[in-house]
């Protein structure tokens, strides 16, 4: 009901903001199955997150780590 609103946009901006202000981290990571999410992989593309690996977890369930520069 929610899609197209910017809920998760405004959700993850206000992660990143939360983490850049209470550590010295200069990045963030996230994890996401590769196959068959395709509108959550361009979602995080989107907000700049970049593809720093990919791997296989039991199952061989194949996952892709982004990763985005926040200070």
């Amino acid at each position: 009901d929610f899609k197209g609103q910017s809920i998760g946009k405004l959700l993850l901006e206000d992660f990143e903001l939360q983490v850049n202000q209470r550590s010295s981290l200069p990045y963030v990571y996230l994890i996401t199955d590769k196959f068959g999410n395709e509108a959550v992989v361009n979602f995080y593309k989107k907000l700049q997150y970049v593809k720093d690996s990919e791997f296989s977890q039991s199952g061989n369930r194949v996952m892709l780590r982004f990763i985005k520069k926040i200070s």
